[in-house]
């Protein structure tokens, strides 16, 4: 599998400034943008420098269209779908990791949980795994394993919780139509 390090543009904000001004993209990074709603949806490359390709995803990870995108080009490259979801990566990035239309992308959330909620976004957005890193490592240090099966318990009751207040009774329930995004480091996984 290839992994993708992504920075989350979640917000009017963040999409319209997106990678605007970059002077580079490191190698296997990239930008998911998210938008509330499925819409037909359009990316330029206004103040872009970086050669870019973007691909145009379905709500459960499935690559509906890829175009490269040329640096400085104020026209605009739509989706022919509706859509919610894009993903911009260096040009060529798709093609030479053998990733085309009709994949499907996994999401991995990493670190930096600290509740619950934090994994429940995760899975909510589609992550086949979630790692808990510091707070694991912390409630091991704390308390040995002891420390570990406490930390667990937490995010298993807030999980529970949670899913309730959303109407979900089980894992499966759960989809991007269930949050409101704040941002977060993801990496997208392909097999």
């Amino acid at each position: 599998s290839k992994s993708l390090d992504v920075e989350v543009a979640n917000s009017d904000a963040k999409r319209r400034q997106g990678l605007m001004h970059r002077k580079d993209l490191a190698k296997d990074h990239g930008m998911l943008f998210l938008w509330p709603q499925r819409n037909t949806r359009c990316m330029w490359m206004k103040n872009t420098s970086l050669p870019l390709s973007v691909a145009y995803l379905s709500n459960d990870g499935v690559i509906q269209e890829i175009y490269n995108m040329v640096p400085f080009s104020e026209d605009s490259v739509c989706s022919a779908n509706s859509t919610r979801i894009a993903l911009e990566v260096n040009a060529g990035w798709f093609k030479e990791n053998g990733i085309a239309v009709g994949d499907k992308l996994d999401v991995i959330c990493e670190g930096g949980f600290q509740r619950g909620t934090h994994m429940l976004k995760a899975l909510s957005l589609g992550a086949k795994a979630c790692s808990g890193g510091r707070l694991y490592l912390y409630a091991l240090a704390a308390g040995g394993q002891a420390g570990v099966e406490r930390a667990i318990e937490k995010y298993k009751a807030e999980l529970v919780r949670d899913m309730k207040l959303m109407g979900c009774t089980k894992i499966s329930d759960l989809n991007r139509d269930n949050l409101r995004f704040r941002g977060c480091l993801l990496y997208i996984l392909h097999d």
